[in-house]
């Protein structure tokens, strides 16, 4: 078989062009998915850092609402005993029960005092709240210092949930916990 001047010259350049066409997009196929993948990478980061400054804030302003609430002295008459103590835990159960339905994200808000006894609840008929007394969390706060724990399932709702639990200081005493 014999091969002209045409055929010898057009075979080597279609050969090469075909070769140089699939180095380009080899090349091009590697440095886009590279800039794909850092891309991506870059985006979940800022979605991960968004999304933990969201939940920072979140805490940080549950937390200046629950400290807020314990520093409130219809809490503090509450954890009296006599007349006024009794008084007062209707009006404290009254409130926790309003700031239930003002912020919808608690669960359940309760006073107790330093021997774990519920004295005012927004919750009416005795919702088992053990798991809230018995907690290490709960404990730290009988000693003054604000605990909270994040993602735990409230046994009635089953829902996931977060409790904050803040000490209710009389006369720079502790003298009870609030926990939502």
């Amino acid at each position: 078989m014999r091969f002209g001047l045409l055929a010898k010259l057009t075979l080597p350049t279609v050969a090469l062009a075909v070769i140089g066409l699939g180095v380009t997009t080899i090349i091009g196929y590697r440095m886009s998915s590279e800039a794909i993948e850092s891309s991506v990478y870059q985006q979940q980061t800022q979605a991960a850092d968004s999304i933990a400054r969201n939940a920072r804030f979140w805490i940080d302003s549950r937390t200046l609402e629950v400290t807020g609430w314990a520093g409130s002295s219809i809490y503090q008459k509450a954890l009296e005993d006599g007349f006024l103590g009794m008084t007062a835990r209707k009006a404290a159960s009254a409130r926790l029960q309003q700031e239930k339905q003002n912020y919808p994200m608690y669960l359940t808000i309760l006073v107790a005092n330093l021997n774990g006894e519920v004295v005012s609840s927004s919750e009416e008929g005795g919702k088992n709240i053990d798991y809230i007394l018995s907690s290490p969390e709960f404990q730290a706060a009988k000693s003054g210092t604000f605990s909270s724990v994040h993602a735990v399932a409230d046994q009635i709702s089953g829902k996931t949930t977060s409790i904050l639990y803040a000490p209710i200081l009389k006369n720079e005493t502790v003298a009870g916990v609030l926990a939502a």
